[in-house]
């Protein structure tokens, strides 16, 4: 009776452990597919990462131009757990959401909206005190419950830096212009 305990406990640990090690086991942080977004085209000797956050809803990483606080790309990875369908991703990217996203460049106007391939661009301009600047957000469906919105903001006189940028994190996509 005694062995068949003492191998019953044993049999009940190592099930326990086995469980242990499966709900222990890290799933992918998704903070790490945002950064390599930024990683890919944003130097680190020119680029420093300034925020992120993981949210139930969303994934952000800010970067900020070393040379310029003033440029910066806002990536937003957005978690449609319900799925990303077109519908879904038009709605956020526009009205009350969209204001909301670019709240911190009022006044803005937005010049462009186009769409080349898998990537839609809306591309603004805003005057921050004396300062015009140049937005523009790039809107890619990456799964079917995954979306990556991309803002860029950047004083007028780096028009041609952020062109740069853009086309090596969108090819083919970094402006309406270029989707011509």
């Amino acid at each position: 009776m005694k062995r068949c305990l003492l191998m019953l406990i044993v049999l009940l640990a190592g099930v326990s452990a086995v469980a242990a090690q499966e709900t222990a086991a890290p799933s992918p942080r998704e903070i790490y597919t945002v950064l390599d977004y930024g990683d890919a085209a944003l130097e680190p000797e020119l680029w420093r990462m300034a925020a992120a956050e993981e949210a139930a809803t969303y994934t952000s990483v800010l970067w900020r131009y070393r040379l310029d606080e003033e440029f910066l790309f806002f990536f937003l990875y957005l978690h449609f757990d319900g799925g990303a369908t077109e519908e879904a991703v038009t709605t956020y990217f526009s009205g009350d959401n969209l204001k909301a996203l670019l709240a911190n460049y009022e006044p803005w106007r937005e010049t462009a909206t186009c769409t080349r391939g898998a990537v839609t661009v809306h591309e603004f301009v805003s005057k921050v005190g004396q300062e015009r600047r140049i937005l523009r957000y790039w809107v890619q469906t990456i799964t079917p419950t995954r979306v990556l919105g991309v803002n860029a903001a950047v004083p007028e006189a780096k028009l041609d830096e952020l062109n740069t940028y853009a086309e090596a994190l969108f090819p083919g996509a970094a402006s309406c212009e270029a989707a011509r």
